[in-house]
């Protein structure tokens, strides 16, 4: 029923080198690789919905938009709080007025849950056309001597154009993970205008939760496409030691760092073909809540 047609991936201007940040923080040289297996990442200079809609345009330059009939747009770190970028979007793209603009507040899980959304939209015969806006600044909002969390994520979006195809994947199974009392352990209090990460409970929630969800999955489809939310080397190594080695299992982070929301479709447009022809394809994201939601994608 998805048919994942394009997607295009902006990320920040800046490459910052993993020296940088091993000379500030008095590291050894190849410390950041060797904990984090991130070579490099990229911080943008202008805000996020900027960023997101540099995104646009390019998928726009490729790609027929007009009759696009649903936006959904997802950030946890936008610099407009109100109208959602969805809005904007529809007035950039100049679309009908029975298009549907929705915002969803979300990190780390937000491509699968706007998936999922498009999904249930699709399947009211309303809706045939979507968009999937998402962008990210986090490092706008990190403290300059928070090293090991600088060292993790990028600045980045994308912009995900999806039809309705009876020939592609459906979604068959939905699992979401939400632990109780973990809301404070990766938290963004606009007062504070910083971002903090318990580095620890993220990585725990992810063994207790993700790998469990993601086992139980996978055991009942082998040989499964796996995408994954590019968190990292710690959990990203973990999770596929724990789903062994029957499934393709693509990897970007070394390149990227984490892009929060931008992370799966960012991988995704790297694998688009494998994606698309895949029978069954496990998707998955977790982090801020701490939350994660994994989806079976499987078409006939």
């Amino acid at each position: 029923m998805l048919h994942i047609v394009d997607i295009a991936k902006v990320t920040g201007s800046v490459t910052q080198e993993n020296s940088e940040l091993e000379n500030i923080a008095g590291w050894k040289e190849g410390q950041i690789i060797s904990k984090t297996g991130i070579s490099k990442r990229y911080l943008s200079t202008i805000s996020s919905e900027d960023l997101a809609l540099k995104a646009l345009d390019s998928l726009n330059d490729r790609n027929n938009l007009s009759d696009v009939d649903l936006i959904i747009s997802v950030t946890n770190t936008p610099q407009v709080y109100f109208p959602t970028l969805a809005n904007f979007a529809h007035s950039r793209l100049g679309l009908k007025k029975t298009c549907k603009c929705i915002g969803i507040n979300s990190g780390c899980t937000g491509f699968v849950e706007a998936y999922e959304l498009v999904s249930l939209y699709f399947k009211n015969e309303i809706y045939s056309k979507a968009l999937i806006l998402t962008y990210d600044t986090y490092t706008h909002f990190l403290n300059d001597k928070d090293i090991s969390t600088r060292a993790l994520f990028s600045d980045g979006a994308a912009a995900t154009l999806i039809e309705k195809n009876l020939d592609f994947h459906s979604i068959i199974e939905s699992k979401i993970s939400s632990a109780s009392d973990t809301y404070q352990s990766l938290i963004f209090e606009r007062g504070t205008n910083e971002i903090i990460m318990k580095g620890s409970e993220v990585f725990t929630f992810g063994l207790k939760y993700v790998k469990k969800d993601l086992k139980n999955m996978a055991d009942k489809y082998p040989g499964s496409l796996v995408i994954l939310h590019q968190a990292g080397k710690v959990m990203i190594e973990g999770l596929k030691k724990a789903l062994g080695e029957s499934f393709h299992i693509p990897c970007n982070y070394s390149e990227y760092g984490n892009l929060v929301s931008t992370s799966i479709p960012c991988l995704l447009s790297e694998n688009l073909e494998s994606f698309n022809e895949s029978k069954t394809v496990i998707m998955s994201g977790f982090g801020v809540g701490l939350s994660s939601h994994t989806l079976i994608l499987n078409k006939d």
